[in-house]
């Protein structure tokens, strides 16, 4: 028997109805997802009372080589007394400008002013609870496998040889 592929789609289309709460869902999930490319955040970067962080992070991306357009740049979290440093969220002008910085963050273990400041893309809290057993089980594959150089790339552990 030969069907059209008009009744095809017809019969496809009929067991998923696209709801307006689906779609709101849908936009609103792709709009903060772009919002989040364009984001960076730094950890490890020393907080003072009176800073200026602007300068801070210019002097940061100096380091690795780049000038980005810097949209906004703030910390992130509640101060408090101790002596805990928190983690500085930049807002960049385009997700480009994230992907080149993460690319060159390696640079920054050359630098004797920032050598324990490390970059990180803007996570949800999903991504982040999953990035987290990514480095749990990174770091049980070290253990076991020290001969091999170990790392993370796209979501899963790579191993090459350390030669």
């Amino acid at each position: 028997e030969m069907k059209s592929y008009c009744d095809i789609v017809k019969k496809s289309c009929s067991k998923s109805v696209v709801t307006p709460e689906k779609l709101t869902k849908a936009v609103k999930t792709a709009v903060e997802e772009e919002d989040r490319s364009k984001n960076l955040v730094v950890f490890g970067l020393n907080e003072e009372k009176k800073e200026d962080l602007t300068a801070k992070v210019d002097e940061l991306f100096g380091c690795v080589g780049e000038k980005p357009c810097v949209l906004e740049c703030v910390r992130i979290g509640e101060t408090s007394e101790k002596s805990s440093v928190r983690p500085v969220k930049i807002m960049l002008r385009s997700s480009n400008s994230v992907h080149q910085i993460l690319r060159k963050s390696g640079k920054l273990r050359g630098s004797e002013v920032f050598k324990t400041v490390f970059f990180s893309p803007d996570r949800t809290h999903e991504e982040r609870a999953a990035h987290q057993q990514l480095v749990l089980q990174l770091k049980e594959k070290i253990r076991t496998d020290p001969e091999k150089y170990h790392f993370i790339r796209n979501g899963t552990i790579m191993s090459k040889s350390k030669n």
